[in-house]
């Protein structure tokens, strides 16, 4: 109960000092936003168009590159885009909203803007998830194209992202294996490591080459490796680099393409429907697949350069070939199965939107 009353006062704060900032009310206050000063109009329209001020919340680190390289020169496009009639106010840290309520504060309203994961919200994204499949994608350019190729015309996938506007969705890039203890050349090395794991979907498929698994957020992650509470991690090359887990562990695989990890900006209805209908021309214009491209592409950009920096660390990174990754394969392909039956029972095509996944990626390759 504190909690809640705690993350409801800080949300109406922040509201409040919006407000107090624009002199107008954000989307999810339901009043109706001020003309803009001065008759300006970036559009070219020759009409007053309105001024908004918004609240974009997430919980990662406001150090994060896709906060930096993403999410800030986004804020600033439609700022200057608008003539300054689009103000944006990004919220780091998990300081209003989590990974695990982002979903619903944007759907309710209470954010106008969040970046989250599907994998925080088991069950809420069955189809998404299946881009979490290990052997399944390459690289986050690879998975966030097939992503929008299905996005745009499959309409069960289009619902299962309904609750609000989707801005972006990307991907991370694929995830590989990281411990202190021995190489992992085969599913049978990872037996007796215990791993931490991001999401539902990357412990299942840990759980089935033979390793114990325990969900732990990536901050965590450092300090349990140091003290020998878990082994290791399953990650990818960006994200030990960016939590310098190449301290703590001395061995890596490359290209076991453990997982991609989704990723995605939301903007509640409330605030979408708000918008003069040129000002969403222009979101739209600066937004989808576009900026998700730019997203995936740092992702894969970052990766390159994580791994060079575990290789200079000392950390003996392996390389898997074709024959030792189809050993992987193998024991993965009862996670795929388990996932799409459970599809299936839940009355939703698993099987049908899988072979259109797989169809749409072939035909990138």
């Amino acid at each position: 109960m504190k909690k809640h009353l705690k993350k409801t006062w800080a949300i109406a704060i922040a509201l409040m000092l919006a407000l107090t900032a624009c002199g107008v009310g954000g989307a999810d206050t339901g009043s109706t936003p001020a003309p803009a000063a001065g008759g300006g109009d970036a559009a070219g329209g020759g009409e007053n168009l309105p001024t908004y001020n918004f609240i974009w919340a997430h919980m990662f680190a406001g150090n994060h590159h896709i906060h930096t390289g993403i999410i800030e020169p986004l804020v600033e496009e439609l700022r200057e885009r608008s003539g300054g009639r689009i103000n944006i106010e990004v919220i780091p840290g998990g300081a209003i909203s989590t990974n695990a309520s982002a979903l619903d504060d944007v759907a309710s309203g209470s954010v106008d803007f969040v970046w989250s994961q599907p994998g925080n919200n088991p069950g809420r994204f069955l189809l998404t998830e299946m881009l979490e499949f290990p052997e399944h994608f390459t690289s986050a350019e690879e998975a966030t194209s097939v992503f929008w190729d299905l996005f745009e015309s499959n309409e069960a996938l289009q619902q299962e992202h309904s609750e609000y506007k989707l801005i972006a969705f990307f991907t991370t890039e694929t995830g590989n294996i990281y411990n202190r203890t021995r190489p992992v050349t085969s599913p049978a090395d990872t037996v007796g490591l215990l791993l931490r794991t991001p999401s539902p979907m990357t412990e299942r498929t840990l759980q089935a080459y033979g390793a114990s698994t325990v969900n732990m957020p990536m901050g965590d992650t450092y300090d349990n490796i140091d003290r020998g509470i878990v082994d290791g991690a399953g990650s990818n090359h960006s994200g030990v680099a960016q939590f310098s887990l190449y301290e703590v562990v001395n061995f890596a695989t490359h290209g076991l393409n453990l997982y991609v990890s989704p990723m995605y900006f939301a903007m509640s209805w409330n605030a979408w429907n708000n918008l003069h209908p040129e000002d969403q021309a222009l979101i739209t214009e600066v937004t989808q697949r576009g900026l998700s491209m730019r997203g995936a592409i740092q992702y894969d950009n970052f990766a390159v350069q994580g791994l060079e920096r575990i290789e200079a660390a000392g950390v003996e990174v392996h390389r898997l070939t074709d024959e030792e990754r189809a050993a992987f394969f193998e024991l993965g392909l009862s996670v795929v199965d388990a996932h799409i039956a459970a599809v299936e029972g839940q009355g939703l095509p698993g099987q049908a939107f899988h072979d259109q996944l797989i169809a749409a990626r072939d035909a990138r390759r």
